[in-house]
């Protein structure tokens, strides 16, 4: 069970598996990229006060960008890849 607030790159794990941490680091950068760049676009909000701020990703906001159809492909695109 995913505790929520999460941050960007939780989601990007989450989003590619418990077999995420075997796969090669350009995968999950990959995948991350992508992340970051669906929260930029659904506006969500970022922690304040921090140097390089992360996202403070809520369960429905995670949901958006999981269900999100780009999103779908990127993943399935860096889990074609066999893990290292």
């Amino acid at each position: 069970m995913t505790r929520y607030p999460i941050n960007g790159s939780e989601l990007a794990r989450l989003l590619l598996g418990d077999e995420s941490r075997a796969r090669d680091w350009g995968d999950f950068k990959f995948v991350q990229h992508g992340v970051r760049a669906k929260l930029r676009e659904f506006g969500c909000p970022k922690q304040s006060g921090a140097l390089r701020s992360d996202w403070v990703v809520d369960e429905e906001m995670a949901k958006r960008v999981r269900d999100d159809e780009d999103m779908a492909k990127l993943v399935a695109e860096a889990r074609r890849h066999p893990p290292h």
